[in-house]
């Protein structure tokens, strides 16, 4: 028969887990925290080309809500929610 875990021993599990995880994880987050450092340096020397981006990665978003809106309206049940929604993502 087993006795229950206190508090306590949950507590000390969890922050062990935790530490075992930022520990194998350490070396992917330096690499990823300096290329967001360099990307910033790049995005601050460069306006053009980080307009140029930001104007892309919106771009695309707005093209994926349209193409959302459309495959929805053929899954709508009603003639005039799917028609709204069809005239609203074309």
């Amino acid at each position: 028969m087993t006795t229950p875990m206190t508090l306590q021993d949950a507590e000390k599990r969890f922050i062990n887990q935790l530490s075992k995880q930022i520990k194998a994880n350490a070396k992917l987050a330096t690499v990823a925290g300096f290329s967001l450092i360099l990307l910033g340096m790049l995005a601050i020397l460069s306006p053009y080309l980080s307009t140029l981006a930001a104007t892309k990665l919106t771009s695309i978003a707005i093209v994926a809500a349209g193409i959302t809106l459309i495959v929805y309206c053929f899954k709508s049940d009603h003639w005039g929610k799917g028609a709204l929604q069809f005239l609203m993502g074309a």
